[in-house]
This record gives structure tokens, sequence and C-alpha cells, in this order.
């Protein structure tokens, strides 16, 4: 072999080298391009999972008492339906109406009424909890603006796997002295218990 066969075998060699180097770079891009585009379809995966495990949640009939300009707090009232597959817990609520939303529960014992802060509501799958006077209710605390009849305003209501519910809620006339004035004269107990279904 002469010395420009050695230079040209050299060069070859060199050459594959390179192109060794060059293909294994394009294979790594790949598979890492590969990895990013898998986590963000499972990333994607879980979070449409997570909308559809509560997609059969539901609200009716939200509705909240007028009250004189006075007032400082207020109650809102509504339905939930759990029309899904699996239990939904309700853990709290906001509103920008109030500076904040608390879940409550009146309870008779006694001849006397007390109202009870509930931590959460559990609503089974094909079940329902109501709010309604005398039962569950979502305390309006430190109203910033007065509910007037024929008014409305968004109730946002959360759960326990981070899913949000937005209701609209409508203010109708009422009793004016329920049950701002009626709240601040009941005995605040913590409830624990799960909700009844109804």
């Amino acid at each position: 072999m002469n010395y420009f066969q050695e230079m040209g075998l050299s060069m070859t060699m060199t050459g594959l080298k390179k192109l060794s180097v060059a293909m294994a770079a394009v294979v790594t891009m790949s598979l890492t391009y590969s990895m990013d585009v898998a986590a963000h379809n499972h990333s994607g995966d879980s979070k449409k999972h997570q909308h559809q495990k509560n997609q059969g949640m539901m609200v009716h009939m939200a509705w909240a008492r007028a009250l004189p300009p006075v007032a400082m707090n207020g109650a809102a009232y509504l339905m939930l339906h759990n029309n899904g597959k699996q239990t939904s817990t309700l853990v709290s609520a906001s509103s920008p109406i109030a500076k904040s939303v608390m879940l409550h529960q009146s309870v008779e014992s006694n001849g006397s009424v007390s109202m009870q802060h509930v931590d959460s509501l559990e609503i089974k799958p094909k079940g329902a909890v109501t709010f309604k006077p005398g039962g569950y209710h979502l305390m309006l605390m430190g109203l910033k603006k007065p509910l007037i009849a024929g008014k409305s305003f968004p109730v946002t209501l959360n759960f326990s796997d981070g899913y949000s519910l937005k209701t609209l809620v409508k203010i109708k006339k009422g009793n004016q002295k329920a049950p701002s004035m009626s709240h601040q004269h009941m005995k605040h107990e913590k409830s624990t218990t799960n909700a009844h279904q109804h």
C-alpha cells in the first residue's frame, strides 16, 4: 500500500468516526424529544383524567336572600348533584362579593340552633346535597357589596382533587332579618361529619 492509499484509508476512517458521532448525537436528540413529548402527553392525560373525573358535578338553583345594605354577612344556597362515577368532596368556596366564604350547617338541638363549621362535604356518585335555610349553606363573611334583589354574583366551589366549579348566585327578595342577623347570635361549633345525602 503506497502513501496515497494509506492517506485515503486514514481519511475514510476519520470520516466514519465523525459520522458515527453525528449519528449518536441525532439519536440522543431524538430520544430526548420523545421523552419530552411523552411527559407532556402524560401531563395532559392527567389533567384530562382529572377533568373527566369531575365533569359529573353540577350546581342547581344557586340563590341568596336580599339583605339591607348595612348587613355584614349573608348566605348562599344551592344544590350540588354528582352525576359522575366517583365521590367528590367539597372543601371550600370563594366569591368576590365577600372577604371569605365558609361551609356552615345549622343544627337544632334541645330547642336551640347552633351554627357549625363544616370542613368538607362528600357528594356520593349519583347523590346530591341541598344547601337551604336551616341546613347547609355558604356563609358570606364580610360582604363587600350589598345583596340587592335582582342582582347576582359568582361563587367558586373547590373540591379536594383540585377541581373548581363556578356558578352564578341569584339574589332574591325575602326575610331581611335572616340569615345574617340570626347568624350573629348563633353559637359556632366545628363539624367533621359527612353531608347527608338527599
